[in-house]
């Protein structure tokens, strides 16, 4: 005669339940990463600075040296700094590469 030790379970087990809410996780996440729309916050807001940038955009009264001298003169584009420094090039190798060292 054969001894039992346990019962024969006929449920589901514990791990494939984890596997398939990591999966759904997964599901869930990628959509909202790749396929989501644009939050609605973006589209409403609006910079302010538009309506001056508008303000350059009259072509029609003026040709593009008195747009360039506009916009190099407005009071915005002078506060502009730069914070990065230029760089010179330095060696850019031998000057005969297939010289002896």
């Amino acid at each position: 005669m054969a001894i039992v030790v346990g019962e024969k379970r006929t449920g589901i087990k514990f791990g494939t339940i984890v596997f398939g809410v990591a999966i759904l996780a997964l599901a869930i996440g990628s959509y909202y990463l790749f396929f989501a729309p644009v939050p609605f916050i973006e589209t409403v807001t609006q910079p302010k600075n538009i309506q001056m940038i508008s303000n350059f955009t009259d072509k029609d009264s003026k040709s593009g040296e008195e747009l360039v001298r506009e916009i190099q003169e407005s009071p915005i584009f002078n506060s502009l700094r730069s914070y990065v420094e230029i760089s010179e090039p330095g060696t850019l190798g031998r000057a005969n590469p297939f010289a002896e060292f």
